[in-house]
């Protein structure tokens, strides 16, 4: 092994450990453009005070929601908004409160917010099976000792369901029902809630909330019970519940990219340097078959991605489609293009080998197929035109995640094909001379790929091309894809170079 060789192997072998105890623990768990937002189904049942009873229950609708204002010395500043109205708009209760949170461990920070609070913004990550927690509801703004009480799964999601009934803890709400007859005069209105969380466990993210919760008059002088005003509870609805799995979903996977992904792809970069070195050191014959079978391989895995993808949406199973619930789907314009891409890198590969007739035959056709299919998409794309062209087959809903124009792929996605287009171009032309060219093509599209792909290690969706009402996001198995075929189009301009 030369001494190049042997310095860049090191480097990716101590990059390992760097990466997972230095690197990770300073990575954000929520970042500034964190929101949460969910929709309550909510149930009141007002007492009457006169006939000493209850009228009935009275449905209501809530909002429920936190963001990120600001950021402070390292620490979030998160709005918590509560706000209850009757179905025709009335309010019934309505809260807003601060929050201080350390964006690495979602752990509420003292000194910040409206007042110190103890425990989390959800729960903790990596939460433990029957590991207690507090968390701060808005509603009660009190201390909630989470307690474990099942494993359950919302939308196939792994979830904890924890309780609590604020066993010790004075809930208080005189201070915001003083619109009610003589509530912070005479009488205050004091809650016995009952309270239940279900928390995705390695991210902490919470996904549903319910509760049930009696709230009674008592004498500000004497502190007793008189009578109830009110025995109301919450539920997230479930399309908001869907939502929020899907945020947990996201959360997860990053998590998984981060701590698990990286590390071990570190690592095998450096075993591929290990190995590299052995075959340099033999023949560079062994070192051809090495680099023709690596491409080979990247085009029938493209290939293989594509049909994949396409199965995905004719049996509409999110997974297939974007790998991992959460993130944005692989477009089926873009599995249709990946396949005809992965058929160019194929036969590029021919045109260095046997197959160099067939490859001349059909080069052009993949190349020519792709051309029309893509170009025309980012054209109407830079004009603002819909050609129907992106959702001609199969029509995506346009809630989809992180997606601006329903079908429509990134500007990452468009400008990654167009560079495959002109290495096809490239290849048609001529066969010689083509290092320079194919290795600038596969570069770009390997950074491209690269720079999407630690866009959801680092959770910063601008980095795999999503900006709100500006750019749908890449796919992240659209990007791993594009980094290997960058790769795949950059060991093509090598073999040229050495022949």
């Amino acid at each position: 092994m030369n001494k190049k060789v042997l310095i860049i192997t090191v480097l990716f072998l101590i990059a390992t450990p760097l990466w997972l105890f230095v690197i990770v623990p300073k990575l954000p768990l929520y970042r500034p453009n964190f929101s949460f937002m969910a929709d309550v189904s909510s149930i009141d049942n007002f007492f009457d005070e006169k006939k000493q009873e209850f009228g009935g229950e009275i449905p209501s609708k809530t909002i429920f929601s936190y963001d990120v204002a600001s950021s402070k010395n390292g620490v979030l500043l998160v709005n918590n908004i509560f706000d209850v109205r009757t179905l025709q708009g009335d309010k019934i209760f309505s809260v807003s409160r601060s929050l201080g949170i350390n964006p690495l461990t979602g752990a509420n920070i003292k000194g910040f917010g409206d007042h110190d609070r103890d425990g989390y913004l959800f729960a903790p990550k990596h939460l433990q099976k029957g590991q207690p927690f507090t968390y701060w509801h808005i509603n009660y703004d009190g201390p909630a000792n989470m307690q474990f009480v099942s494993e359950e799964r919302l939308f196939g999601l792994k979830v904890y369901k924890y309780e609590t009934n604020y066993e010790g803890v004075n809930i208080d709400q005189t201070k915001n029902l003083t619109n009610l007859p003589g509530v912070g005069v005479t009488r205050g209105i004091i809650l016995d809630p009952h309270l239940m969380l279900w928390v995705e466990p390695v991210s902490g993210r919470m996904v549903k909330y319910q509760d049930e919760t009696t709230a009674y008059y008592y004498d500000l002088v004497t502190a007793k019970k008189l009578f109830p005003w009110n025995k109301f509870h919450n539920n997230i609805t479930d399309d908001s519940v869907k939502n929020l799995a899907y945020d947990a979903y996201a959360a997860r996977a990053t998590l998984f990219l981060q701590e698990m992904i990286v590390p071990i792809l570190i690592f095998l970069l450096g075993l591929f340097f290990i190995f590299k070195s052995t075959l340099t050191e033999s023949n560079y014959s062994s070192m051809d078959r090495f680099r023709f079978g690596f491409v080979k391989i990247v085009s029938f895995l493209t290939i293989l991605v594509g049909i994949t993808v396409i199965y995905g949406w004719v049996v509409d199973n999110p997974f297939l489609k974007g790998a991992v619930p959460g993130f944005p789907t692989m477009k089926f314009t873009t599995a249709i293009a990946l396949i005809l891409s992965g058929i160019s890198l194929y036969l590029l590969t021919a045109l260095y080998g046997d197959n160099e007739e067939i490859a001349e035959l059909f080069l052009p056709i993949s190349t020519l197929s792709l051309s029309l299919l893509m170009t025309t998409i980012f054209i109407s794309s830079i004009l603002g035109i819909k050609t129907g062209i992106e959702n001609l087959f199969f029509q995506e809903s346009q809630s989809s995640v992180r997606t601006i124009i329903a079908g429509r792929p990134s500007y990452g996605t468009l400008i990654a094909f167009l560079l495959i287009i002109i290495s096809g171009i490239v290849g048609i032309l001529t066969k010689t001379r083509l290092s320079l060219l194919i290795t600038i093509c596969g570069g770009l599209i390997c950074g491209i790929g690269l720079t999407a792909f630690f866009g959801y290690v680092l959770n910063i969706p601008l980095l795999f091309f999503y900006h709100k009402a500006v750019d749908t996001g890449m796919a992240i198995n659209t990007a791993i894809l594009f980094f290997f075929y960058g790769l795949g189009l950059v060991t093509l301009g090598r073999l040229d170079k050495e022949t």
